[in-house]
């Protein structure tokens, strides 16, 4: 600190930084306010900085702030910005109170999600006093931008306050907030109408399904991320966005305030790059929903969405929303990584139909270059070495010791991704599945000889084999074969790969699944409606049966 007077204050109270002289300043005025029979407040971090008990903390920058005031034993008040600070846009359409530089935003509907306790022991909780709303008047400018800006949030906070675990729910409060700002117009008050009205299931597929979310397209990816977590908050579920190195964001949303619910589902917003740009434009017709991701694995997202919202207070329920399923599923272990999982039970919503998956294989993509001495051509006798036909020639001598191709027989397999270069110069890419535990080593072995070459490894992931005898799995076999009799309903080998691959190292029992969706990957894929009810209906009597309170 650079102020000779502070530096002198500090040698006279015995402190040895700036933040020790903010304590002694302010525990100096609050004895005083004290004194006057007031109660200072401290609009300030607490988590790095000394506080005298006889404050009060607004807790703004964050929930940290609050549990952190509370496990010291020093009241509260929960404030948290992105929640409560009503001079953020409201997010309506045509809004008048907009200006193009403050660009923070605030939806009714992320203002009814606030959980203003999450993170606080139960023990603590007697040191928070409340909550409240702030409107900073830098960017609120007339009393009729106050109201527009006020009252519909007002009202989703006070439903927070006054009910806290108990509230019905955004759809109910929906309806009613409604019909409250029809009065408050009425009566002359200018009131921002309700930003974000619940939708059903196929809305919401619809919604995702317009959102480009392509594996490699990180921005439309995070897109859909924070679409849905918004989604997600409103229906007052917990939602935590975790971001990756490279900027990719993954959501995990549960029904309680947890990283470990007793069961954790898993699907992905990512899909493959379309064949035309109309593929995300989602059609709605006879029952069902088309559109790039309906079948691979948006629907899924859509269903695991549900089954937490229909399960809260019942069973434990929670869904990592895989961003790079599509890529290898990084984002999936990523989130591992970072301490969350489940207690009991593991069910990934990305499979066939009318079965239970119980072996998936490995997948791994390498790139192999070879690159030959540049020669003139006039001057060789003979054939002219080509890196290209080279490697070409190690491919069709790996297709005889790997079957390039699937007959039906749980057996590996190499398939050609693509070739590129010339003489000179090429690079050949290969896609591999493993079909079991252990394979790695004599697969890359058989790799490295026939192909020669640079090899590397694009990305990699282990083949999946259940227990077919486990009693979950011929439990939930038996389940499914009484819901659909006319179904030839049975355990199922996928010859392709989902985030089981990663999701299997949680070593709990698991659930390999997916609804009636068609034409994965395909310009005509969709999804039966129908189906997503049914297996909601399925999985949640034995989720309450298995797991419930």
């Amino acid at each position: 600190i650079a102020c000779p007077k502070c530096q002198a204050k500090m040698r006279e109270l015995g402190v040895r930084t700036p933040e020790g002289l903010q304590a002694k300043v302010n525990g100096h005025f609050a004895d005083y306010l004290a004194k006057k029979g007031k109660r200072a407040i401290w609009w300030g971090e607490i988590p790095e900085r000394e506080v005298p008990k006889n404050l009060a903390v607004m807790s703004w920058l964050g929930a940290e702030c609050g549990v952190a005031a509370a496990k010291k034993g020093i009241e509260a008040v929960m404030c948290e910005h992105f929640y409560t600070y009503f001079d953020y846009s409201p997010c309506v359409a045509d809004d008048p109170c907009t200006y193009p530089w403050f660009t923070e935003k605030l939806p009714v509907s992320k203002v009814y999600s606030y959980d203003p306790l999450k993170g606080i022991p139960p023990e603590f909780r007697k040191y928070i006093l409340g909550g409240e709303c702030c409107n900073w008047t830098e960017y609120t400018c007339t009393e009729q931008d106050l109201d527009w800006k006020l009252w519909t949030r007002a009202a989703a906070l006070s439903e927070v306050l006054w009910t806290g675990a108990k509230r019905p729910g955004y759809a109910d409060f929906y309806r009613r907030l409604t019909n409250h700002c029809a009065r408050l117009v009425a009566e002359g008050v200018n009131c921002s109408p309700p930003d974000l009205p619940p939708v059903d299931d196929p809305t919401l597929l619809e919604e995702l399904i317009r959102i480009p979310s392509v594996s490699a397209d990180i921005p439309q990816v995070n897109r859909a991320v924070r679409h849905l977590r918004d989604r997600l908050s409103a229906d007052g579920l917990c939602c935590r966005v975790e971001t990756m190195d490279d900027g990719r964001e993954v959501l995990f949303a549960a029904n309680a305030d947890t990283q470990t619910p007793d069961v954790l589902l898993s699907a992905h917003l990512d899909v493959v790059p379309a064949q035309t740009p109309d593929l995300f434009v989602p059609r709605r017709e006879n029952g069902r929903i088309f559109g790039r991701g309906a079948s691979d694995c948006k629907e899924h997202c859509v269903l695991a969405a549900r089954l937490m919202r229909e399960l809260a207070g019942k069973v434990s329920v929670g869904c990592v929303f895989g961003s790079d399923e599509e890529m290898g599923g990084r984002s999936t272990a990523f989130m591992m990584e970072k301490g969350y999982g489940a207690e009991k039970l593991v069910i990934v919503l990305d499979s066939e139909q009318y079965a239970i998956t119980t072996r998936q294989k490995g997948l791994a993509h390498y790139v192999f270059v070879r690159d030959l001495p540049p020669v003139h051509t006039g001057m060789v006798k003979g054939p002219v070495p080509n890196a290209a036909v080279e490697l070409m020639r190690g491919f069709e001598e790996l297709t005889k010791a790997i079957a390039d191709y699937e007959d039906g027989s749980w057996r590996d397999v190499v398939s050609l991704v693509s070739v590129s270069g010339g003489r000179d110069h090429a690079e050949l890419k290969v896609c591999v599945r493993a079909a079991e535990y252990g394979s790695w080593e004599r697969l890359e072995g058989l790799l490295r000889e026939k192909l020669g070459g640079k090899m590397t490894c694009l990305r990699k992931g282990d083949p999946v084999i259940l227990d077919e005898t486990a009693s979950h799995l011929v439990e939930f076999r038996e389940r499914m074969r009484a819901k659909w009799p006319e179904r030839n309903v049975d355990f199922y080998h996928l010859n392709s790969s989902t985030d089981a691959r990663h999701l299997q190292y949680l070593k709990k029992p698991m659930l390999i699944l997916g609804v009636d969706a068609r034409g994965a990957h395909a310009p005509g894929e969709y999804v039966i409606l129908s189906s997503l009810d049914e297996h909601a209906e399925l999985i949640g009597a034995y989720l309450r049966e298995r797991f419930g309170k």
